[in-house]
């Protein structure tokens, strides 16, 4: 077990620590992001760059926070240098993301902290309730409200 700051604890079969201040963990690897709500990730490696704020997880990722799951190949989460919180995440291959009557899926999905939103690209497809979109960028915001979709195919259903 490894607590990175004050946001993350990190735990795995294996890991190490090199001196250039760069953190991995095989295996199983889950890690704790305590926040409002905790952000719970596994994968099957992690590695961190302690000296540029930067964690990549890959292999089987799932990330759930509340009723929010993200599913993807691989998972690049971006720290503040100053106060070591997480400003942005960044998933690729195969993402899904699930969330109550929300599923949304593409090949690569950005998520702002600030201001709580997903910019989903690579053939983006979102499905919420009777509306199905298909579009070249979908943007939405986690806690619900708008979403955008660029170059959209929409269908409504009944």
């Amino acid at each position: 077990r490894l607590d990175v700051g004050d946001e993350l604890s990190l735990a795995g079969n294996e890991g190490s620590v090199d001196l250039d201040g760069e953190v991995i963990a095989e295996g199983d690897v889950q890690a704790t992001l305590l926040a409002s709500q905790p952000l719970e990730i596994r994968a099957d490696r992690f590695q961190i760059d302690l000296q540029q704020h930067k964690g990549r997880f890959s292999g089987a990722v799932e990330v759930t926070q509340g009723s929010l799951v993200l599913l993807c190949e691989e998972l690049e989460v971006d720290y503040d240098t100053r106060t070591d919180l997480i400003q942005s995440v960044v998933a690729t291959g195969s993402v899904e993301i699930r969330q109550k009557d929300r599923l949304a899926r593409g090949q690569r999905a950005e998520f702002d902290r600030v201001s709580g939103t997903v910019e989903l690209t690579g053939q983006p497809y979102l499905e919420q309730g009777k509306v199905h979109l298909r579009g070249s960028v979908i943007r939405f915001h986690v806690d619900g409200g708008e979403i955008t979709c660029d170059g959209c195919q929409a269908v409504f259903e009944g």
